[in-house]
């Protein structure tokens, strides 16, 4: 009803200079987006073959654009993931789904391989895997280096409530709320962000 995803979900302080990791990126529609308005820097995470094979051909001439064919997450593995278009899942397996082996990496190993020092604005869509990665960023001291924070939380994870209130309770520490639609999307900013930038 409030049209938030062509709205508030576009709405970050970014220029040419930003970096845009887009956790979750499906077909690359939301860095499309970002890419159009801002001309910024964006990395897709996706783990799914086939989907990340779209966003490989989607962006290829590009040069602003890379799109990675494995997920972030707290750890390096190889997990099962439950497809299901938009809704494919690692944590949550989808009766009659089909499944198949895929890859994720440490979003901290990334960050230190990529060199990359900050993160303008991180998205988060990646099916109850944000359970995980979100308390690996804090632990691992990497929040604080992110300015802005889209966040999809599901509620199909057990004890679900309760893991998003306490993620929620750490992220305050460094983070002001800036929008919230529980269990849609919410966003957060990096609290020595001067309002408005």
């Amino acid at each position: 009803r409030d049209r938030g995803d062509t709205t508030l979900r576009l709405d970050y302080p970014l220029d040419q200079r930003s970096i845009v990791f887009d956790l979750g990126g499906y077909h690359g529609d939301f860095a499309a987006s970002i890419v159009e308005r801002f001309d910024c820097q964006v990395y897709i995470f996706e783990p799914v073959p086939a989907f990340a094979e779209i966003c490989v051909r989607r962006f290829e001439n590009n040069p602003k654009v890379r799109a990675l064919p494995f997920g972030l997450s707290s750890m390096d593995g190889e997990f099962q993931i439950s497809t299901a278009a938009d809704g494919s899942s690692i944590v949550h397996q989808r009766p009659g789904a089909s499944t198949l082996k895929v890859r994720v990496r440490s979003f901290a190993d990334l960050m230190t391989e990529e060199r990359i020092e900050h993160i303008d604005l991180l998205k988060i869509n990646i099916e109850g895997g944000e359970y995980d990665v979100l308390p690996h960023l804090m632990d691992r001291g990497i929040i604080d280096r992110i300015s802005n924070l889209q966040i999809q939380f599901h509620n199909f994870v057990e004890g679900h409530v309760a893991k998003r209130d306490r993620i929620r309770a750490q992220l305050s520490r460094t983070h002001t709320e800036s929008w919230c639609y529980p269990f849609v999307w919410e966003s957060w900013r990096l609290k020595s962000m001067p309002a408005g930038t």
